[in-house]
């Protein structure tokens, strides 16, 4: 899959990701994970932010608010946690433990509305509810080792999520470090921000490993014991929330291992995770939303020429403008289908995103679009378009 390098193209494709997020708004101001024609019944918090933070980059600060606002009213008033789902009005419908990375994406989201939009008045409105997520994610640090310990994040798959965990505690250190910059400008204090430096040294000293040259995904200590390595690309969180600063030659050499473990040879564009023994049942084939983290960094990075290849192979896989949750070859795709069929786990919605798969029009070609449009790459591609129009001074 390559394209050539159009701007006009990629401004095309901005323009149609920020409605796409608006038409997945609900009126209520939840954000759902797709467009689709089926009525979705549940907002998810991370999904929901990611779409927000996409918002605030394309400069849709009403709407960006009215998102936060469904989210201070979905937050749980005596933890200051958001739950695992939400129903359609912001209601609490979990059926899973709280994820802490979502309630540290919600602080990181809400400091980047605020500064980017500088209504600091709503920052001094909701600051005791700040207060509240802040100290639920304390809560989560473990004493003595300095990091949040969580039972799910953002591969929503908890054989590898659950632990020590890199993409949840990286967001830890980013919310901090915004909020405490608002702190500052609307004159609070609030001590338990102080805990970045705290959490950043722990994964300074626990999660880089030597021996491959990078840092790893999870530390497992609870449901099992032990390391997980990677590849895996959300360990970019590092890079794209600032955790460290792109130059940094752990991020270099971070980077480069995932590229080098995780490319999809088939179609290029980095995977999430590598195939291995077991996967969360839809992940397969290459994933925008995580190549768009690497074009980020190079963008951070001022390295026009890669970030330039990484959006030119975004681009050749929004074939109708649209960016999938991942794209595979269709031998691949239907080699899953057929897996999943014997072991008796194709239930209707596993069906319906089936045939979703099989009626695009790039199936055609041999290539499978499997969750499209996906609400979160589309927030993604906004924002690193808008970084890569700042950085190399595009005109607008």
């Amino acid at each position: 899959l390559t394209t050539e390098f159009n701007k006009e193209k990629l401004e095309e494709l901005f323009n149609e990701s920020v409605n796409l997020i608006l038409q997945a708004q609900l009126g209520s101001g939840g954000i759902l994970t797709t467009v689709s024609e089926e009525r979705l019944h549940y907002v998810y918090p991370r999904h929901h932010l990611l779409a927000t933070l996409g918002l605030i980059y394309a400069g849709r600060f009403e709407e960006a608010k009215k998102a936060l606002e469904f989210a201070f009213h979905g937050q749980n008033k005596r933890t200051g946690a958001l739950p695992q789902r939400w129903d359609r009005n912001g209601n609490d419908a979990s059926y899973r433990k709280v994820e802490v990375d979502c309630a540290a994406l919600f602080l990181y989201t809400f400091a980047e509305y605020v500064t980017k939009s500088a209504d600091y008045e709503f920052a001094e409105h909701y600051w005791e509810r700040i207060e509240k997520a802040v100290d639920f994610i304390n809560s989560k640090i473990v004493p003595g080792k300095n990091l949040v310990l969580t039972p799910n994040s953002i591969h929503e798959y908890a054989p590898i999520d659950y632990g020590y965990e890199i993409w949840c505690n990286a967001l830890c250190c980013a919310a901090f470090r915004e909020l405490s910059s608002i702190a500052e400008k609307i004159r609070l204090q609030y001590a338990p921000l102080d805990k970045e430096n705290l959490v950043k040294e722990a994964i300074m000293s626990y999660m880089w490993n030597s021996r491959i040259k990078s840092f790893i995904k999870t530390i497992k200590v609870e449901d099992a014991v032990g390391v997980i390595l990677g590849p895996d690309a959300s360990v970019l969180a590092l890079s794209f929330f600032n955790v460290f600063n792109d130059s940094d030659e752990r991020i270099k050499s971070t980077v480069a291992f995932l590229e080098e473990n995780l490319r999809y040879k088939e179609l290029d564009g980095l995977q999430d995770y590598p195939e291995q023994y077991g996967r969360e049942y839809t992940g397969l084939g290459a994933s925008p939303f995580f190549t768009l983290l690497l074009a980020d960094h190079y963008v951070c990075l001022g390295d026009r020429t890669n970030a330039e290849k990484y959006l030119r192979w975004v681009l050749s896989v929004a074939t109708e403008k649209k960016l999938p949750k991942y794209v595979a070859t269709k031998e691949d795709f239907e080699a899953l289908v057929s897996d999943l069929n014997d072991a008796g786990l194709l239930d209707r919605d596993t069906m319906r995103l089936i045939e979703n798969t099989r009626k695009h029009a790039d199936y055609a070609n041999g290539i499978a679009h499997i969750l499209e449009p996906y609400v979160p790459a589309h927030a993604m591609f906004a924002v690193v378009w808008s970084r890569f129009k700042e950085k190399f001074k595009e005109e607008k």
